[in-house]
């Protein structure tokens, strides 16, 4: 009889244990779909921010140091609570700056991504055919910090440029040369909108002290084939040199401009980062280079923008995030969106957002460097200082 007793016995155990289990199983579940639950209701939460940008190609540089600018305010900004309470997430997709991926890339992500922004397109034609194409329109996305100066990015209610014109970089610099008596400059420009606003700045600005552009030569976009334009640039004696480019072909001109003897005065605009531009052409081969800085100087790091980046790179563990002209543009485009979004409150809309921004006035994003979109016939920001190449490589003011 003890046998069967003890078998009943384990039968009703197992039997109990069997309920136990269902009712830890279906505990279990509802734990989870609550947390499942929980986890949506999160990332629907999350505030989205998007970049289409080049991290392929010859502009990779470029996107890659505006994406990380960009993520390290971010990063440092949830690590401190986000915006209401809501942390922003930056999704960014290559678009190698091809104009069509540009926009292919912006349409999608604003239907898949649901953004509240575009952050940091590169390139004035990228930027001028979501425009023209009606792509920020149609999404009623706003687009701030279009990483160019070109004069196009003022007027259209939806795009809102953080830095000086490339007009205004070009004045003060062609300026300065014909005032030390500087009369024969040269140009070398990319073969699109973003050349052609170069030539045309250049001339504008000489021609308003009687002088002529000495000569001209192109590269095509999206290559660094500079090799001809070495050549008609070199025959023609010039005492400077602007360069109405971008830094991977800037760096190559200037690299092969100076192994074959090159000696006049090189310049040129904010698109081109002086430390890019010293990875691909050497030191030794930059000291010297004259640049108009539309960003505070990595190289002053009493700024309170560049301690401000240093202090949420340290505290985000992003030891890999290089200081750079482009990385603290990228920074401060995501400084002056995220002011934009608490701005807006709670859970806000493109609409709120974009309203935001069109009433920033006089903002401070740290020692005096404003940005004022109340003006929309204008760029957000004036501040235009000369800068130079030094011994060090870093830019001297």
């Amino acid at each position: 009889m003890a046998t069967p007793e003890k078998g009943v016995q384990m039968q009703m155990g197992n039997h109990t244990r069997s309920r136990r289990g269902t009712r830890l199983r279906r505990l279990a579940a509802v734990a989870f779909a609550l947390c499942a639950g929980l986890a949506a209701s999160v990332a629907q939460a999350d505030i989205s921010v998007i970049q289409s940008l080049p991290l392929s190609g010859s502009q990779a540089v470029t996107g890659h140091a505006l994406n990380a600018g960009a993520r390290l305010y971010f990063d440092w900004l949830n690590l401190n609570g986000g915006i209401h309470g809501e942390t922003v997430r930056l999704v960014a997709r290559d678009d190698e700056q091809k104009v069509e991926q540009t926009v292919r890339n912006v349409r999608d992500m604003a239907k898949v991504d649901n953004p509240v922004a575009l952050l940091t397109v590169v390139g004035t034609a990228n930027v001028e055919a979501l425009m023209r194409e009606g792509v920020l329109a149609e999404a009623r996305l706003p687009l701030v910090g279009p990483a160019t100066g070109a004069s196009s990015m003022t007027g259209d209610p939806l795009v809102f440029p953080i830095k000086a014109s490339y007009r205004q970089e070009i004045d003060k610099m062609i300026t300065a040369l014909v005032t030390i008596g500087i009369t024969r400059i040269g140009v070398l420009y990319q073969d699109d909108a973003l050349g052609k606003e170069a030539i045309a700045g250049v001339e504008r600005t000489l021609k308003a002290h009687g002088l002529p552009i000495a000569a001209m030569a192109s590269y095509p976009r999206n290559t660094a084939s500079v090799g001809p334009a070495v050549d008609k640039l070199l025959a023609a004696d010039a005492q400077a040199i602007f360069l109405g480019a971008t830094a991977a072909p800037a760096g190559q001109f200037v690299r092969q401009y100076r192994e074959r003897g090159g000696g006049a005065q090189l310049l040129g605009l904010s698109s081109i980062d002086p430390g890019i531009l010293q990875k691909i052409a050497g030191l030794d081969a930059v000291r010297g280079y004259s640049l108009a800085l539309v960003m505070p100087n990595p190289g002053k790091s009493v700024h309170p923008v560049i301690r401000e980046f240093n202090r949420a790179r340290a505290a985000v563990g992003a030891t890999d995030v290089e200081l750079s002209f482009r990385a603290v543009e990228g920074f401060v485009a995501a400084k002056v969106l995220a002011e934009a979004i608490r701005r807006a409150g709670p859970k806000p809309t493109r609409e709120q957002v974009q309203h935001a921004l069109a009433g920033l006035h006089d903002y401070d994003v740290g020692g005096g460097f404003t940005v004022d979109f109340t003006d929309r016939s204008r760029p957000g920001s004036h501040y235009v200082e000369l800068g130079v190449v030094g011994p060090n490589g870093l830019v001297i003011q």
